[in-house]
């Protein structure tokens, strides 16, 4: 099938199937320049959080967690103990991403901007997981949960599915809801909440509306945030998930 045969001088007609492929990659382009717009954000306040709470004092040679005790010992016996690695140093108490499932809303009403938004922080959330080793899983629902992704084994998998979902459809956080929860992990929903909500899931639920607001689904959430698609969304999301 052709389409838009003899527009423009010079301009080919192009099939139903190239067309297709163009919509493609203009979308895969702004998907990813959402998450270009999100990611290095995310990045650097996982390094921020890695440090974690101070939990007291030990002794080593790692000039980047000096306790201020260290600084004011005269030079030559604060070299003496960095070479005998008895430098008093801070100890820290590392913060680590939580087990997660992040279930994305991908119906109708959350076409355009909001389906974009939602895939990128599902990309740089699956990313961070896979980089880390965190158990975490990462799916897509409408009327009906499709396939969720084990983020460790099925990395590319999650990956082409982040790249290649198309919004349309009723929803069913419901089914979202139940599904998720068999895993025993954090379940990170990301919504329009346009539906009803009856189901209260045993896992901690981190519901992120993205545009919208649901009252059931507030009073079953641990965590409710409502955002705009942006990056200080993803940034107030991040900061939830790592508690």
């Amino acid at each position: 099938m052709k389409i838009g045969a003899g527009v423009g001088k010079g301009v080919s007609s192009f099939t139903l199937g190239e067309l297709l492929d163009l919509r493609f990659a203009v979308d895969v382009e702004e998907l990813l320049r959402v998450f270009r717009e999100i990611d290095a954000p995310l990045r650097r306040a996982l390094r921020e959080s890695l440090w974690g709470e101070y939990a007291g004092i030990k002794f080593g040679r790692d000039l980047s967690r000096l306790a201020p005790s260290a600084l004011a010992l005269p030079d030559e016996l604060f070299w003496y103990r960095y070479a005998t690695s008895t430098l008093p140093q801070l100890e820290v108490r590392a913060e680590e991403l939580e087990r997660f499932v992040v279930m994305i809303d991908k119906s109708g009403s959350m076409a355009g901007r909001k389906t974009l938004w939602a895939r990128a922080v599902a990309l740089a959330l699956a990313r961070l997981a896979h980089a880390h080793r965190v158990e975490a899983r990462c799916g897509f629902f409408d009327y009906e949960v499709h396939r969720i992704y084990d983020l460790r084994r099925e990395f590319p998998e999650a990956l082409k599915a982040i790249l290649c979902v198309e919004s349309e459809g009723d929803t069913s956080i419901d089914a979202a809801l139940r599904e998720a929860d068999r895993y025993g992990a954090t379940i990170i929903l990301i919504t329009d909440g346009e539906d009803a909500v009856t189901y209260h899931p045993r896992s901690r639920l981190i519901s992120v509306m993205v545009e919208g607001d649901n009252g059931a689904l507030r009073e079953a959430s641990d965590a409710y945030l409502k955002v705009k698609p942006d990056r200080e969304g993803a940034l107030r999301l991040f900061r939830v998930v790592r508690g």
